[in-house]
C-alpha cells in the first residue's frame, strides 16, 4: 500500500477561494487513482469504547500499521469539492467479546459547506457516520499528489446510538473517534485521463453479523511474489510477457502481489490457520492470449497450518499451460507450496496475527501446476500475511 507523503506547498492548496485555487481547478477536478486514508483511533467517543473493552480493528483489506489503520483509496476526485472512495468491504471492525460491529464502505466528502464520512453499519443503509473537522487538501507541484493534515473525525449522533446499542456501551455519545489524514495520487485534468472518475463497481453489502465465533477472520491480506526470477523472466526476459492481477489482488511497488479479502479461521494461541485470500494473478509469455506458450493463473490462495505445526501449505486454484503442451489444465485447491513456519516471524496482539517472511518451496503437486517450470523443492518467494480476528 502506497502512502503519499504530505507535500508542503501552500500556494497549491485546494478548497480555498476561487482566486487562489484558479478557475480551472473548480471547473475540472483531478481524478484520484490511488492513495491511503490513515486512521488513528482517539478522542472522547473512542475512550468510552476503550473503557468498555471495545477494540478497533482493520476490516477487509485494511491493514494496521502501528497505532493507525490504513484504507486504500480506490477512486474519487479533488477540486472545489473533494471525494475519496474506498473498497466497499474495507473499513473498521469494533469488537467487544462476541459482539462485532462493522463500519464499512467508507466514503469521504469534503466541500464548502460540510465534511463527512458516509458508510454502512453492519451492511445497513448508507448514512453519515463521522464528521470531519475541515482541512484543505494540499496539492503537489504538477498536480500529481494531494494530502491533508491530520484532522479529527467525530462520531455522529446516529452512529453513536447504533454502536451504543449493538456493543452495549451505555455511556457512548457523539464525539471524537479518530484522527485521520489522507494521501492521494492524482491525474490532473487535461492529461489524457477523464476528469470525472469511472464509477467503481461496489458489491452488495454483507448481511449484519454482530455475533461471530471466536477465531473468525474479519479481514487481512497476504503478500507473495511467487518467485522473483519468474516475474523477471516473464516481464523483462525473453518471454516478453505480462503479469496481471484481478479479483482483489494488486501489485505491490516491489512487483510482488497482494491478495486481500481474507476469510476463514485462526487460533492465535496455537497458531492453527485456515485462511483464504482473494484475488487472481495471471502470467503469460512467449506469445499473447490464447496463443501464448506459457500461461498461469493462481486464484484465491489459501494458507493452512495445523495447531502447533512447524510447516504449512499454500493451496490454491491453479490453471496452467506449459511450454510443452497446448492444453490448459486445472489444478483445483492444489498444495502448491510448503511453508517453513520455524523461519518466519509471528506476532499476535490485539486480535491481529501477523506472519512475516515465511520461506516457501515448490511441492511435488505444484510442479505441473507451475507449468513444469521448476523442480520440486525449488525456492519460491517468502510469504507475509496479516489477519484480523475476533479473538483477542
Amino acid at each position: 500500500m502506497t502512502v503519499v507523503r504530505r507535500l508542503v506547498t501552500p500556494a497549491a492548496a485546494l478548497l480555498v477561494s476561487a482566486a487562489a485555487a484558479g478557475p480551472a481547478t473548480a471547473a475540472a477536478p483531478s481524478t484520484v487513482t490511488a492513495g491511503t486514508t490513515a486512521v488513528r483511533p482517539a478522542g472522547t467517543s473512542f475512550r468510552a469504547l476503550d473503557r468498555a473493552g471495545v477494540r478497533v480493528l482493520p476490516l477487509g483489506d485494511a491493514v494496521r500499521r502501528g497505532p493507525r489503520i490504513e484504507l486504500a483509496a480506490t477512486g474519487g476526485r479533488v477540486g472545489a469539492v473533494a471525494a475519496v472512495e474506498h473498497h466497499a468491504s474495507d473499513g473498521l471492525a469494533l469488537v467487544r467479546g462476541a459482539r462485532t460491529v462493522r463500519l464499512s464502505d467508507l466514503q469521504l466528502r469534503i466541500g464548502r459547506g460540510s465534511a463527512r464520512v458516509t458508510g454502512r453499519i453492519d451492511g445497513g443503509a448508507r448514512h453519515a457516520v463521522l464528521r470531519i473537522a475541515r482541512r484543505a487538501f494540499t496539492v503537489a507541484p504538477g498536480g500529481r499528489a494531494a494530502t491533508t493534515r491530520p484532522s479529527t473525525w467525530t462520531l455522529t449522533g446516529r452512529a453513536a446510538a447504533a454502536l451504543r446499542r449493538r456493543l452495549a456501551v451505555p455511556d457512548l455519545r457523539a464525539g471524537g473517534f479518530a484522527v485521520a489524514s489522507v494521501g492521494l495520487h492524482l491525474v490532473p485534468p487535461g492529461t489524457g485521463a477523464p476528469t470525472v472518475p469511472t464509477p467503481i463497481p461496489v458489491p452488495a453489502p454483507a448481511p449484519p453479523a454482530p455475533d461471530r465465533p471466536a477465531g473468525t477472520v474479519l479481514g487481512g491480506a497476504a503478500d507473495w511474489g511467487l518467485r522473483a526470477s519468474f516475474r523477471s523472466y516473464i516481464e523483462h526476459g525473453i518471454a516478453h510477457g505480462r503479469i496481471e492481477t484481478s479479483g482483489g489482488a494488486t501489485r505491490n511497488p516491489d512487483g510482488t502481489i497482494r491478495f486481500g479479502t481474507a476469510s476463514g479461521t485462526v487460533d492465535p494461541a496455537s497458531g492453527a490457520v485456515d485462511v483464504r485470500f482473494g484475488g487472481t494473478v495471471y502470467a503469460e509469455g512467449h506469445g499473447a492470449g490464447e496463443a501464448a506458450a506459457l500461461r498461469l493463473w493462481i486464484t484465491n490462495p489459501r494458507i493452512v497450518a495445523a495447531s502447533g505445526a512447524t510447516e504449512g501449505e499454500i493451496r490454491g486454484d491453479v490453471r496452467s499451460k506449459s511450454l510443452d503442451t497446448n492444453e490448459v489444465v486445472a489444478y483445483p485447491d492444489v498444495a502448491f507450496a510448503r511453508l517453513d513456519l520455524t523461519r518466519g516471524q509471528r506476532t499476535s496482539a490485539g486480535g491481529v496475527v501477523t506472519w512475516t517472511g515465511v520461506p516457501a518451496t515448490l511441492t511435488e503437486p505444484g510442479v505441473p501446476a507451475f507449468a513444469g517450470f521448476y523442480p520440486a523443492g525449488s525456492e519460491l518467494d517468502p510469504v507475509s500475511f496479516s489477519i484480523t480476528t475476533t479473538t483477542p
